[in-house]
């Protein structure tokens, strides 16, 4: 089975700072600070304070120590410190350290390979809305890799992944649609599903439109690109309910 890891650590951090810049601003360091200090080149005073963070529990910070870790940013990589972090993350329930843990025990890095405790950990992102982890699920799901196949469950985690802007479940997504596998069949929702995934750059997005586009009538084409065109703007919220507006509808 093949893993694909969609959140680079830099796309990670951006999204930790994005939360922690949330918080209320107060004279105690915090994730926000560690991680601009990161951005400044300062990894030393990066590691600090996020390190003094993470020893008081702070687990987003105990996460971001993870991802540190595990890729060498900012520090030397060590997937022993990566795992200590990821697990006390993941015990104070943080969705991002509970998929990273289960990548981890999945492909055996740093750690004994285990389906078990990586269809755990997976299985528990998943249910805090973590998108990688939902993806992986629905993998499991439509392979009948480490789980019972069921394409009807599979439909399920990839859309609740593809809400959240994953273009991976939105291509997978989109295909099961175009075929009625696991779902009911429905050509131009799955051409829209696509066509936003090909619009974030997926490859696979991108071959299966070009093939549809010679299936399919133009204007129906032309429908589920004004659909498409109203997830986006709907930041891929209940996007299977928009009315379907006729070709040539102004977008």
């Amino acid at each position: 089975m093949q893993y694909h890891l969609k959140l680079s650590w830099r796309v990670c951090l951006s999204a930790m700072l994005c939360l922690a810049l949330c918080a209320c601003a107060n004279n105690s360091p915090t994730v926000a600070q560690g991680l601009a200090l990161f951005d400044d080149g300062d990894f030393a005073g990066a590691r600090r304070t996020l390190t003094e963070l993470a020893n008081k529990g702070d687990a987003n910070a105990q996460q971001v120590l993870g991802i540190m870790y595990e890729n060498g940013q900012g520090v030397t990589a060590n997937l022993q410190q990566a795992l200590k972090w990821y697990r006390l993350a993941a015990s104070s329930d943080n969705a991002s350290a509970q998929y990273h843990l289960g990548r981890l025990y999945a492909t055996g890095s740093g750690v004994a390979r285990s389906e078990e405790q990586a269809l755990k950990w997976y299985q528990l992102a998943a249910h805090n809305n973590q998108p990688n982890a939902q993806y992986q699920l629905g993998m499991m799901s439509l392979q009948g890799t480490w789980l019972a196949q069921d394409p009807q469950t599979a439909a399920k985690w990839f859309g609740l992944a593809a809400s959240q802007g994953d273009p991976l479940a939105q291509y997978q997504l989109g295909e099961m649609l175009t075929k009625g596998l696991g779902t009911r069949r429905d050509v131009t929702l799955g051409y829209m599903w696509l066509d936003i995934a090909r619009g974030l750059g997926e490859p696979a997005a991108i071959q299966a439109t070009a093939r549809l586009e010679k299936q399919i009538p133009v204007q129906q084409r032309q429908q589920a690109e004004n659909m498409s065109l109203q997830c986006i703007r709907q930041s891929y919220q209940d996007c299977n309910e928009i009315a379907r507006p006729g070709p040539g509808t102004p977008p």
